[in-house]
């Protein structure tokens, strides 16, 4: 299987997934070759970028091509390849837009298939209306090399690994709300963002520590120092959610706190996987339940991780993909 795989590949914030990504990729493959389209794009511009892709997968002929986002590439480009190669072509789209983006409508006419991570049903059929020749899913997975518990002792009651919310758009508004309601209950929340959070609005308080971005091993470290790890879902999306926050903090042995989102019930078991709330207010108590009864907060910290590690990697997901491909050389779907 000779695999070529096309992504932005030197971006911060999602730089561990897709080398987690390729790694498996590669695993997979008896060929592997990449390509970086926002880099090229960025230093030759997008029209050199989409002859320079059509020309290296041309020369690696490859079985199967994963396209990223790739919002430079063009349908056309698209088109050309597959006339090439034949190879099968599928197009993941990881962000929720509630309109569907042109280019991904115009890739969606000449690859095999549009994978999204959400299963908006609406959305699916606006892709489709779009132009896109078939729809479907394909979660996040996590990269056990790079999230996997540390021998530290436990220093922080709860990191949080989310920039603050956007202003004027309601965007995660709730972000600060649990935060200070966290702090005022005397918890220490340490946060991991990219973008700063006081610059955005937060206000001082002694129990709220904030820190760099981190990512791979580093955020791996910090979610082995903390007693929880916190997540807060802004949409309410069936089956969408952040990629890194609940595998990754899984993976890397933290008991996980979570907004629950639609679709949570098919993945992870409340209570035993993970643990989950619905409104702002069942936060504090939650949170303050489980530090003061760590047996039980270890059981689910282990159990969520051993779930995660057994249908929850890349690996896992790039099998996923593989039948996909199979299925559509088949006509099965």
């Amino acid at each position: 299987m000779r695999i070529f795989y096309v992504e932005h590949m030197h971006q911060l914030g999602s730089i561990g997934h897709i080398q987690g990504m390729m790694k498996a990729y590669s695993r997979a493959s008896t060929a592997f070759e990449s390509f970086n389209d926002r880099l090229t794009a960025k230093t030759v511009g997008a029209d050199e970028m989409n002859r320079l892709f059509v020309q290296a997968v041309a020369r690696f002929n490859p079985d199967f091509i994963h396209l990223g986002k790739c919002e430079k590439l063009y349908g056309e480009s698209v088109r050309k390849v597959k006339d090439a190669t034949g190879a099968t072509i599928i197009h993941f789209y990881p962000d929720y837009r509630p309109a569907v983006k042109s280019y991904v409508g115009k890739i969606g006419r000449y690859a095999d298939m549009t994978v999204l991570q959400h299963q908006d049903k609406r959305l699916w059929q606006l892709h489709k209306d779009a132009g896109c020749r078939r729809v479907g899913f394909w979660w996040a997975g996590t990269d056990p090399e790079c999230y996997h518990p540390h021998d530290v002792e436990k220093e922080y009651d709860v990191v949080f690994m989310a920039n603050p919310p956007i202003a004027g758009t309601g965007h995660g508004k709730g972000r600060f709300t649990i935060v200070n309601a966290l702090a005022d209950a005397g918890i220490n929340v340490h946060i991991f963002a990219l973008i700063d959070w006081k610059r955005k609005g937060l206000q001082h308080h002694n129990n709220i520590h904030l820190h760099p971005y981190v990512h791979k091993e580093e955020f791996s470290l910090a979610c082995s120092k903390a007693r929880i790890a916190l997540g807060y879902n802004t949409d309410q999306i069936y089956m969408y959610t952040s990629w890194h926050r609940w595998v990754n903090s899984m993976a890397s042995g933290a008991c996980f706190v979570g907004h629950k989102f639609p679709g949570l019930e098919t993945v992870f078991e409340d209570g035993k996987h993970v643990v989950c709330f619905e409104k702002d207010e069942e936060v504090v108590p939650t949170v303050q339940y489980y530090l003061t009864h760590p047996i039980e907060r270890e059981l689910i910290a282990q159990t969520g991780r051993a779930e995660v590690l057994a249908h929850h990697t890349w690996d896992n997901r790039v099998a996923q993909m593989m039948g996909y491909m199979r299925a559509i050389k088949r006509g099965e779907i």
